[in-house]
């Protein structure tokens, strides 16, 4: 069993609950009813770009194409620094997330699960 004890130390049992990550799987025991996204990208995410140098240096073509591209370019970028915002809206991205645990999971997704945005947290089901 665990407990939740609050804020005012009133401890609750709720219950015997199992945590487990499943992102490198993709067969599972088939004991769990419910799933739970942790992450999601949104259109107030900042997606850092600094990976690219890297990895383009493990493929040679990659790297000869980002190096043309920068010589080519008169804007200066720094990829460090860089980053991309993806398209998704906040609900859009539950939708989505929630959508792919009950099509490829075959699971009922919990809720609420927090939206969260640049300034503020909140709930959504």
């Amino acid at each position: 069993m665990s407990e939740f004890v609050p804020k005012s130390g009133v401890r609750t049992v709720i219950g015997q609950n199992k945590f487990s990550c499943l992102w490198n799987k993709t067969e599972f025991d088939r004991q769990y009813r419910s799933a739970v996204s942790l992450h999601s990208h949104t259109i107030h995410s900042k997606e850092s770009l600094r990976f690219i140098p890297e990895f383009t240096r493990k493929y040679p073509i990659l790297h000869c194409a980002l190096e043309r591209q920068a010589m080519r370019s008169t804007i200066s970028i720094d990829l460090v620094k860089a980053y991309w915002t993806p398209p998704l809206h906040p609900k859009a991205a539950f939708e989505v997330e929630r959508n792919q645990i009950a099509v490829v999971l075959d699971l009922m997704a919990s809720c609420p699960s927090l939206i969260m945005t640049r300034s503020r947290c909140r709930l959504c089901c």
